[in-house]
C-alpha cells in the first residue's frame, strides 16, 4: 500500500471516530470541485476549484498545479485581483479561461490559467507550494460522478459526490434540472465543505467509505509566516567617477520567480533617484555610496541595499606591435568592473561581457589578433565606457616615433659607453716613462753635461712630468707638442711623436720602457 493510501486510511479512521474531521477544521486550501469531463466536447472547458477554508486570506502566488506527474504553472488572468484567496473564498484553475468564461460569464472571482487535460478515467491532482511541498491532493474516480452528464465532482455532505456546477460557490447536490447559475455573495452557513460521514442521498452517487480517494491535506502550521517578495539590486561594485553605469534590478515573487510588472525605485546615495528596472547613473566624484532598490508589487514591497565604491579613472591602455597584444593596466588598488566597456580602433569594436573585472594594481593582456584587430594597422586605439566616454587611448604613430627615439637613445648610450670604456682602458694603463738620450756626438765642451734624465708621461693623471732636461735639446714648440700628446693619452699620438723626433733629431735615441 502506498504512502498516500496509508495516509488516506488514517484520515478515514479519524472521520469515522470523530464524525467531523478535526483535520479539515484546520485545513487551509483544499481542492473542492472538479470539472474533468464536461458535457459535450472537453477541449478547453475543464477546470478545478480551490477553496480557502482557513480564517484568513491566503496567497497561492508561485504555487504549482500538478496533474499526475505533469507540473503546470499558474498564470493570473487579472493581477489587479491579487493572489490572495479570501477567507472562505474560492479560486478557479482553468485549462482555458476564455472558454470557462463563455460557460460562466458572470464569474467574478480569482481565475488562473494553467494548461492541462484531465483524464476522464481518473488521475491524481495536487497543489504544491513555493517549496514544492504538498498542500492538497486528490485521486478522483469517474464512478463517483461528474462524468459527462452536466455535473461536476465535488465535496458535498462529507464525501466526494456528483454535484451541480457551482464555480465560486459552495457545492450543491446534483439536480437533473440544474438551477440557473448566479454569483451573488451570500454567507455560507451550510458548512457543506466540512467533511462528515453521511449516507448517500437517493439521487446522488457517493463513494463508499472504504473506496474514498486518497485525499491528503496539509495541516495548519502555527509557525507559518506569510512570505514576501524580494528585491535584488545586484552585488556591491567599484565604479569610475564620471563614468555612467547601467544598474539593473530584479524583483522576485513569493514563489521565487521573477515578477512580471513590479515597480522599481532607486536611491543612489548621492541625492539622485530613478525609477525603472534598468537605469543609467554616474557618480560625480570618488567616495563610498550606499544605495537602495525598493521593489513594489501590489501590497508587497522589499528593499535591497548596495554599496558603490567610486574611484578616479586610473586605467591606461597600451599596445604591442611586435606581439599584437593590447594591455590594460589598473593603477588603482581597487577592483574595477569593465562590463560594457569597449576597445575601439577605426571600425573595430570589442565589448567586454558582463561580469568583467580587472584587479587592483594589475594588468590584463588581450590577444588583439584573436579579437580581429591588427595592432600595426591601427592609428589610434581607445578604451571607452559604456556611454562612449573615452577612458584611455593609444596613438600608434606617436608610439612608433617614441620607439624610434628610444632606440636611437639606446644606440647613442651604447656608443658613449663604448667610448668611455676605451678611455677608461687607456687611463688605466700604467704610466709610461720615455727616456730621451743625449747626442752620440759631443764636443769636448759638452762632456760635462749631466747624464740624461727621464721624461715621465702619465696617462692616468693626464699630466706630463718632464724631468730636468737640457733646454738646448727642446724648443718651446717641442715641449708644447709633448704636453699635448700626454694630455690626449693616445697611442697614435705617441707614435707620431716618435716619428717627429726622429725627423728633427736623428741622432737621438728614443726607447720605450
Amino acid at each position: 500500500m502506498g504512502k498516500k493510501n496509508i495516509h488516506s486510511s488514517m484520515l478515514l479512521v479519524m472521520f469515522a471516530l470523530f464524525g467531523t474531521s478535526p483535520l479539515l477544521t484546520h485545513a487551509q486550501i483544499i481542492i473542492n470541485e472538479i470539472q474533468y469531463n464536461p458535457e459535450g466536447a472537453d477541449g478547453g472547458y475543464e477546470w478545478v476549484e480551490l477553496h480557502n477554508s482557513s480564517e484568513s486570506a491566503l496567497s497561492i502566488e508561485g504555487f504549482t498545479f500538478r496533474e499526475s506527474d505533469k507540473n503546470h504553472r499558474l498564470v493570473h488572468t487579472n493581477e489587479a485581483l491579487g493572489w490572495l484567496i479570501p477567507q472562505n473564498g474560492y479560486a478557479i484553475i482553468a485549462d482555458n479561461p476564455t472558454k470557462f468564461l463563455e460557460k460562466h460569464p458572470g464569474y467574478p472571482g480569482l481565475l488562473f490559467d494553467s494548461s492541462f487535460t484531465l483524464v476522464n478515467t481518473g488521475e491524481s491532482l495536487e497543489l504544491l507550494d513555493t517549496d514544492d511541498e504538498l498542500v492538497v491532493g486528490i485521486t478522483y474516480n469517474p464512478e463517483w460522478g461528474g462524468n459527462g452528464d452536466g455535473s461536476t465532482l465535488g465535496i458535498h455532505a462529507g464525501a466526494w459526490r456528483q454535484t451541480s456546477i457551482t464555480p465560486g460557490r459552495a457545492n450543491e447536490a446534483f439536480q437533473v434540472e440544474p438551477q440557473q447559475e448566479t454569483f451573488e455573495e451570500t454567507p455560507d452557513t451550510s458548512d457543506q465543505n466540512t467533511t462528515t460521514q453521511e449516507g448517500p442521498s437517493q439521487d446522488t452517487a457517493v463513494a463508499p467509505v472504504a473506496d474514498l480517494p486518497a485525499t491528503y491535506i496539509r495541516l495548519a502550521d502555527p509557525t507559518y509566516k506569510e512570505k514576501t517578495i524580494k528585491a535584488d539590486a545586484g552585488p556591491d561594485r567599484t565604479l569610475l567617477s564620471g563614468v555612467p553605469f547601467l544598474f539593473t534590478g530584479i524583483g522576485y515573487g513569493l514563489a521565487g520567480g521573477i515578477l512580471d510588472t513590479p515597480e522599481y525605485y532607486w536611491n543612489f546615495g548621492d541625492g539622485q533617484r530613478e525609477r525603472g528596472k534598468q537605469v543609467i547613473h554616474h557618480y560625480a566624484g570618488p567616495g563610498s555610496y550606499t544605495g537602495t532598490l525598493r521593489v513594489v508589487s501590489g501590497k508587497y514591497s522589499h528593499t535591497d541595499h548596495f554599496i558603490v565604491t567610486v574611484v578616479p579613472p586610473k586605467i591606461s591602455l597600451s599596445a604591442s606591435f611586435d606581439d599584437q597584444n593590447i594591455s590594460l593596466s589598473n593603477n588603482s588598488p581597487h577592483i574595477i568592473e569593465l562590463s560594457g566597456f569597449s576597445i575601439e580602433a577605426g571600425t573595430f569594436t570589442f565589448t567586454f561581457p558582463e561580469e568583467s573585472f580587472i584587479s587592483g594594481t594589475s594588468r590584463i593582456v588581450l590577444d588583439a589578433h584573436a579579437l580581429g584587430l591588427e595592432v600595426s594597422d591601427a592609428k589610434r586605439i581607445y578604451l571607452k565606457a559604456s556611454n562612449g566616454h573615452t577612458i584611455s587611448s593609444y596613438h600608434g604613430a606617436v608610439e612608433q616615433i617614441k620607439k624610434q627615439i628610444a632606440l636611437a637613445q639606446e644606440t647613442t648610450t651604447a656608443d658613449d659607453e663604448k667610448a668611455s670604456s676605451q678611455t677608461a682602458l687607456q687611463e688605466s694603463t700604467e704610466a709610461q716613462i720615455v727616456y730621451v738620450g743625449v747626442p752620440q756626438t759631443t764636443s769636448p765642451a759638452q762632456q760635462d753635461v749631466a747624464p740624461y734624465e727621464p721624461l715621465l708621461i702619465s696617462t692616468t693623471t693626464q699630466q706630463a712630468s718632464i724631468g730636468s732636461v737640457k733646454k738646448e735639446l727642446f724648443s718651446p714648440f717641442e715641449l708644447a707638442l709633448i704636453a699635448g700628446l700626454s694630455i690626449a693619452g693616445s697611442v697614435f699620438g705617441y707614435i707620431e711623436f716618435k716619428r717627429y723626433r726622429k725627423e728633427k733629431s736623428p741622432t737621438y735615441d728614443i726607447e720605450e720602457l
